[in-house]
């Protein structure tokens, strides 16, 4: 945020507005219904499929907030689960269910400063 928009928003905070700015939906839906306009807002996560378990991308507290507001609004809002690859750049989903507890595991040490050497003698094997 820049320096102008840091001042607008502390002016807007005194004045008793609650401020959103980060997670607005994927997309804003618009289309005309007997003579009016009507919105939806998405929010659509993907779904990735293990061998005994399947994960979705969780919303984050900032994506809950503004569904939320824009429902309170009077929008319509949906959030939208797909089954998907990972893009590239992303870790493929894990193979198994043990894998994909390692790799919590991993994120978890990573959080806190620990070393793929503390891992292997847990024998975690380090997919990140």
């Amino acid at each position: 945020m820049h320096k102008a928009e840091d001042e607008y928003l502390k002016e807007c905070q005194a004045a008793g507005w609650t401020v959103l700015k980060n997670g607005w939906p994927d997309f804003l839906l618009i289309r005309e219904v007997d003579g009016k306009l009507v919105a939806k807002a998405v929010e659509v996560k993907g779904v990735y499929k293990h061998i005994k378990s399947t994960t979705r991308d969780p919303l984050s507290k900032a994506q809950k907030d503004m569904l939320e507001a824009l429902s309170k609004l009077g929008i319509e809002t949906e959030v939208v689960y797909r089954d998907t690859e990972r893009q590239p750049g992303f870790l493929p989903p894990p193979k198994s269910d043990a894998e994909l507890q390692d790799a919590r595991i991993l994120r978890i040490l990573k959080r806190h400063g620990l070393d793929a050497a503390i891992a292997a003698r847990l024998q975690i094997k380090s997919r990140l």
